[in-house]
């Protein structure tokens, strides 16, 4: 299997429809790819782009990405997950790896049992096993959704 699956504790983020990337929002996707996610967070922004047999991850200054990880879905440096979280709630992450450090993209939206009625999104990066940062979207949570149906398609696999 070349995307790995990721069975994860229902505290994290949620699965979602595509989001259109707001106008306002810059992307670091290109013109030949699809937007699976895009966010600004501090002043950059965090996308999370498809097209046919690839996925990338790029963050940093409005059409000047710091960081790029492209993914084939077959070479360990893409991972998923997903699930559902008390009360209904959902949650998708996108996992990038390189090197030391790993970026996790999420979202998610609460369900009945959670303290709050708003979804969440943002980029969580850590070295090895320590939390280095997480970062969230800002503006409106529900317009900033992982769409990994957009994944599976670019890697060629179906939604399990």
């Amino acid at each position: 299997m070349a995307v790995t699956a990721i069975l994860m504790a229902p505290a994290t983020t949620p699965v979602s429809a595509r989001a259109p990337a707001s106008p306002a929002v810059p992307t670091h996707c290109r013109a030949d790819e699809q937007v699976v996610y895009n966010c600004p967070i501090r002043g950059k922004v965090v996308s999370v782009c498809a097209r046919p047999g690839s996925v990338s991850y790029r963050f940093g200054p409005p059409r000047a990405p710091e960081i790029e990880i492209a993914s084939n879905g077959g070479d360990g440096l893409l991972h998923w997950s997903s699930g559902v979280a008390g009360g209904g709630g959902q949650f998708n992450k996108l996992r990038f790896s390189r090197e030391r450090y790993e970026y996790v993209v999420f979202s998610g939206s609460p369900g009945s049992l959670h303290d709050t009625t708003q979804p969440w999104s943002g980029v969580q990066v850590l070295e090895g096993r320590t939390d280095v940062a997480r970062l969230d979207c800002k503006g409106d949570p529900a317009r900033h959704r992982l769409d990994l149906d957009q994944v599976f398609k670019a890697v060629g696999h179906d939604l399990p």
